[in-house]
């Protein structure tokens, strides 16, 4: 794999994402050997959060992420380190100019229809992506895609895009391949085939979806075994059921009694009364994501910078972590995990973690609005987002601010969260930015709309130093910028870093904790 990506090495153009090295802990009781993996059975999986789509090209949720991976997958993948990989695409090659791209394709790749995966498929994927995609601006800079051969692809560039493979190996917003009769289906519309290890068996919403290993499924045979979301997959299970559980204490009750085999998220305190029950394992993932408060910065009264700046100050974020996560948890000013390539530096950042209300107070009163109201937005699903927006709005209360509380359903949080109206802070976390570095917050923090509402010419600069510059010193240079911005002008709230605790029947043989669940090379003994 190592003669694929140094392509990219020879031309001075970046060779991945990154080694992120150490970006999850990953600590479990210790295992006893294993015996050889065995195929068959169900393995039923409970997550906290409902699912609104799985067309991989029109959901960046993290619960439409842990089944879509299943089914999907793309030209390029991330490894175990968040590096970028060949995952379809066999090869891959810049032009001298930098103004195109060639993707050679592995042969004999079968989608879950019969139907061989060919360039023409491949071509009808990314021109829909970029067509419909929340995440389109990624293939911005492609002006067309060029079929030369049943098995070669070549994109067309407007400018030249040095970090574009490396974005494309991004699972936030999955640019899976599906067949060329889906290219003009709508979001959502899409028939759900994909080359996955899995295929898409039924699907209830509010409920539950199940997927079949796909018997015709053609591993990568560059690889020696699992690697990320990439690597070669083998799929055990006969069937997969992932199930949409909100309720942590169903969750908790269904992994005793096995009803389910694994469950994506316990809630600390339950955690460790499990400790000592040997039919159970427990994983600790730290960081798994970061608490976030976003600013509505085109609504009134938090499109007055000063405003913002007031909520800012009011903020005391040891107090929310602590009790949303039940003190699991650690303080980060920054939106990248200090042991990532992309931390800005220095450990401390002045408008963090202030936990002022006078200075909070006299903003308001320079503002000209001692008392404003603003209405906070919160995912009922995640316990953590909950509870953190209790904390903050009585923490608002305290400096002033009049705050209406409205914590609903996650696909409801997601989908008012991206209008410029009906909220002015909205708080859950963000999981798989961090992981995948500064690239994945493009589709949150540029353009317009941005996930702040608020269209600045200053962070488009900064983007564009980012994306654009060949060296990683001046793309990072980009960063420690942006943030910056961010942080003078109170666009968004960083509250801090919160790890989960995932919990298996000790039953269960070869599962690895990783960004999302992943149910291939996993088997019961």
């Amino acid at each position: 794999m190592a003669g694929n990506l140094s392509i990219l090495v020879n031309r001075g153009l970046p060779a991945g994402i990154g080694a992120v090295a150490a970006l999850v802990a990953i600590t479990l009781a210790p295992q006893p050997c294993r015996a050889d993996p065995k195929p068959g059975g169900t393995i039923t999986m409970a997550q906290a959060a409902n699912i609104n789509t799985l067309d991989p090209h029109f959901s960046g949720s993290g619960q439409t992420r842990n089944i879509a991976t299943h089914i999907y997958e793309g030209l390029m993948a991330l490894d175990e380190n968040a590096n970028a990989i060949t995952d379809l695409a066999e090869g891959f090659s810049y032009a001298p100019d930098g103004l195109s791209v060639t993707f050679r394709l592995r042969h004999g790749v079968r989608f879950h229809n019969g139907t061989e995966m060919q360039a023409v498929d491949v071509a009808a994927s990314l021109e829909r992506y970029k067509r419909l995609s929340p995440n389109k601006a990624l293939l911005q800079p492609m002006l067309s895609v060029d079929v030369t051969d049943p098995y070669t692809v070549v994109l067309r560039l407007s400018r030249r895009a040095p970090t574009l493979v490396d974005e494309m190996a991004s699972p936030a917003t999955l640019l899976g391949i599906m067949p060329a009769a889906d290219g003009g289906a709508a979001g959502g519309r899409n028939s759900n085939i994909g080359t996955g290890p899995f295929r898409l068996a039924a699907w209830v919403a509010d409920s539950h979806a199940t997927l079949e290993r796909f018997a015709d499924y053609n591993p990568n045979p560059a690889y020696p075994k699992r690697d990320g979301y990439g690597g070669r997959k083998t799929a055990y299970f006969d069937r997969v059921i992932i199930r949409v559980v909100p309720e942590a204490g169903s969750r908790v009750a269904g992994l005793e009694t096995g009803e389910y085999q694994i469950v994506e998220e316990i809630p600390a305190a339950v955690a460790a009364s499990l400790a000592g029950n040997k039919a159970v394992r427990i994983y600790d993932m730290m960081p798994w994501w970061m608490i976030v408060a976003w600013l509505n910065n085109s609504a009134p009264p938090t499109d007055n910078v000063e405003v913002r700046q007031a909520i800012q100050a009011a903020i005391n974020q040891k107090e929310v972590m602590e009790f949303a996560t039940q003190d699991f948890y650690r303080l980060n000013y920054s939106f990248q995990y200090p042991t990532s390539k992309w931390y800005p530096g220095p450990e401390s950042q002045p408008l963090y973690n202030q936990n002022n209300p006078a200075k909070a107070r006299a903003l308001l009163g320079k503002a000209g609005q001692p008392a404003p109201k603003v209405t906070l937005l919160a995912s009922a699903d995640f316990d953590v987002c909950t509870n953190a927006g209790i904390v903050v709005a009585e923490q608002l209360k305290a400096a002033g601010f009049v705050v209406e509380m409205r914590t609903v359903d996650h696909p409801t949080y997601t989908a008012t969260g991206l209008k410029p109206e009906g909220w002015n802070i909205a708080i859950c976390g963000n999981g798989i930015e961090p992981f995948l570095g500064a690239y994945a917050y493009n589709r949150l923090m540029a353009g317009r709309p941005n996930r702040m509402q608020n269209y600045s010419p200053e962070l488009d600069a900064a983007w564009a130093q980012i994306l654009n510059s060949d060296a990683f010193e001046q793309r990072k240079a980009g960063w420690v910028r942006l943030e910056s911005i961010l942080h003078d002008q109170a666009m968004v709230v960083k509250l801090g870093d919160a790890g989960i605790k995932q919990a298996a029947v000790a039953k269960v043989a070869g599962f690895v904790p990783f960004r999302s669940p992943r149910l291939w090379d996993v088997w019961f003994e």
